[in-house]
């Protein structure tokens, strides 16, 4: 009576870490539908794509980069004069910036 207690306590501890979990790819886990339905925002998932691309060598921009990119000359003027009196406006180069050692005017 007793072996069979111990036997059967063993067979339930080995079959309790034995959960069946759904395998998870790389590709699933940064695409945005993904990060979406795990409760992060739409910026976190942008994010995730730059820099997944940036990874891969290719270029990549949001829809707003590329609506900034695509206006025309003063509207940029604006915006960048818009970007300068508001520091915590954002300027679409936090993913798109080379990283220099000495400080330059563009960090004021």
């Amino acid at each position: 009576m007793k072996i069979r207690l111990v036997l059967f306590t063993a067979l339930i501890a080995l079959l309790i870490p034995a959960q069946v979990n759904a395998a998870v790819t790389v590709d699933q886990a940064i695409s945005k539908e993904y990060i979406k339905n795990n409760g992060y925002s739409e910026i976190t998932s942008e994010a995730v794509t730059v820099a997944k691309n940036r990874a891969e060598g290719k270029e990549y921009y949001t829809p707003q980069e590329q609506r900034y990119h695509n206006s025309n000359k003063f509207c940029k003027f604006f915006r960048n004069f818009y970007n300068y009196l508001d520091p915590a406006a954002d300027d679409y180069s936090y993913f798109h910036h080379n990283i220099k050692g000495a400080p330059a005017y563009s960090d004021l």
